[in-house]
């Protein structure tokens, strides 16, 4: 099956970088990418014609936890102001012996993935199969995507005291039996789904890890081939309690673990030292990173919320670090990601100069191939995986288009994106998920949402209900 996609403009790839070309040319074979010009004279199947629109390559996602929103609300608890960025705390850490309501994995799958490729985000770094690998992994199959996953393991769970105090209960057992599962899941789902769905080692925090399973993670890696993903640097306390344990920061920690490298994503990875949210500024942890080549994964959105931001993105890039995008918080809209990080590291910098559309479209597509050692996505080229998106630009908040990359960048989102292709298969059409029933799929997501808030009280430190946690703007009658 040959398509011919004729495209307004069509952003191609060679010399190393991406390339725009007017009026441009895409022809997909099957699962790849056959040809990438400004004309093509040879037969075809069918023909999408897309004028005054914009063909990408499909956006990668590097930090993803597949499940429904209704969690951000508790996010974002105002009982807990001392939280220095843990947020995410006040609903992974319920009292003990009190289990929070679990989302239907048909529904939080389906959401959490479908939101993503819905937004022009064609591969997918996903943290613990939402808790069902088998499931995850059908439902994946039904959807379309391309996804890296793997179960997630750690040492530690953490508990909150009936007065909000958090307990960190360590386990060696509960890591070594993680990290075992983990092991199994890559020898039985690596490569399936057509070699759509790739398996990722994921172990949970620096903090939450012993030295031990980092260094056992990292020789798995390396003999299995395997990519890794771990939560590092994500908030101030993470890096005292590193501190306090290792005398190294949480970045040292991973450096003398074997846990730094090409094959190494970084989820987050803002409070590194020499941030103004730290205390120890003195540790060269961007220059480990850098000279390891090493990726950081950013989702700017969440830490906006928290009020702190990554210093900055200028820094990381002249450091050598492989800096990618995330979508770690709602609505899972890489390109509202990419928008946020551009324009933070103009904020820390203090500087228009620092930050460009072009350093996170990389981030978004070339980088984040990169770091799973792959040549064949994040862009559009002869053999390259016929990933793709058609950006409708012909839609007032666009205006006047001079550079369709920087006028995506800037004013583009999510829901611009009109046709979205993964493997030759065309998965969002019209703008509307083509295997999923999207308005079944919000209604269900409401009910699970309805039910989770419901069940807050239950688990909840202090016995709170989700009013008292997160008021409403104003009040609703």
């Amino acid at each position: 099956m040959r398509t011919r996609i004729n495209a307004g403009w069509v952003v191609g790839f060679e010399h190393d970088q991406h390339h725009v070309l007017r009026d441009g040319v895409c022809v997909v074979e099957n699962d790849h990418v056959a040809h990438v010009g400004k004309s093509y004279e040879g037969p075809v199947d069918t023909t999408i014609d897309a004028p005054g629109k914009l063909l990408t390559p499909g956006l990668i996602t590097t930090h993803v936890h597949a499940g429904i929103n209704a969690g951000e609300y508790v996010f974002l608890d105002r009982g807990r102001p001392e939280a220095e960025a843990r947020n995410y705390l006040n609903w992974q850490a319920q009292v003990r012996g009190r289990p929070r309501y679990r989302e239907n994995t048909r529904t939080a799958v389906l959401f959490g993935l479908g939101q993503c490729l819905r937004a022009g985000a064609t591969t997918i770094l996903e943290i613990g199969c939402n808790g069902d690998p088998p499931r995850f992994v059908e439902l994946v199959e039904e959807l379309g995507a391309r996804v890296y996953t793997g179960p997630s393991y750690r040492n530690v769970v953490i508990y909150s005291h009936e007065d909000g105090r958090l307990d960190y209960d360590w386990d060696e057992e509960r890591g070594t039996k993680g990290f075992k599962a983990a092991i199994e899941f890559a020898e039985r789902y690596d490569e399936s789904v057509d070699g759509r769905v790739r398996a990722v080692l994921c172990p949970g925090h620096t903090d939450t890890c012993t030295r031990q399973l980092l260094a056992d993670t990292a020789r798995e890696a390396d003999a299995a081939n395997l990519p890794v993903t771990i939560h590092a640097a994500i908030n101030p306390v993470e890096m005292e309690h590193t501190l306090e344990m290792y005398r190294l920061t949480p970045i040292q920690l991973l450096a003398e673990t074997g846990l730094l490298g090409t094959n190494v994503l970084l989820g987050h990875c803002v409070f590194v030292a020499g941030h103004s949210w730290s205390r120890y500024p003195d540790a060269p942890d961007l220059q480990l990173l850098g000279e390891s080549r090493t990726t950081v994964s950013h989702s700017p959105l969440k830490y906006l919320h928290s009020g702190a931001q990554l210093e900055s993105l200028r820094r990381y890039i002249q450091a050598g670090v492989n800096v990618t995008i995330g979508t770690d918080f709602a609505p899972g809209d890489v390109l509202a990601e990419m928008r946020c990080a551009m324009l933070q590291s103009r904020v820390a910098d203090r500087s228009f100069l620092s930050g460009t559309p072009r350093d996170v479209f990389d981030a978004a597509t070339v980088n984040a191939a990169r770091a799973f050692g792959r040549d064949d996505l994040g862009r559009l080229a002869p053999g390259a995986k016929a990933d793709l998106v058609i950006w409708d630009l012909q839609r007032t908040h666009y205006g006047a288009v001079h550079d369709p990359i920087k006028s995506l960048v800037d004013n583009g989102m999510g829901a611009d994106a009109e046709l979205v292709m993964v493997d030759g298969k065309i998965v969002v059409r019209d703008g509307e998920l083509v295997t999923v029933n999207e308005r079944e799929l919000l209604a269900a997501c409401q009910a699970e949402a309805e039910q989770s808030w419901a069940d807050v009280p239950s688990w909840m430190w202090g016995g709170r209900d989700i009013e008292q946690i997160v008021p409403t703007a104003y009040p609703i009658d």
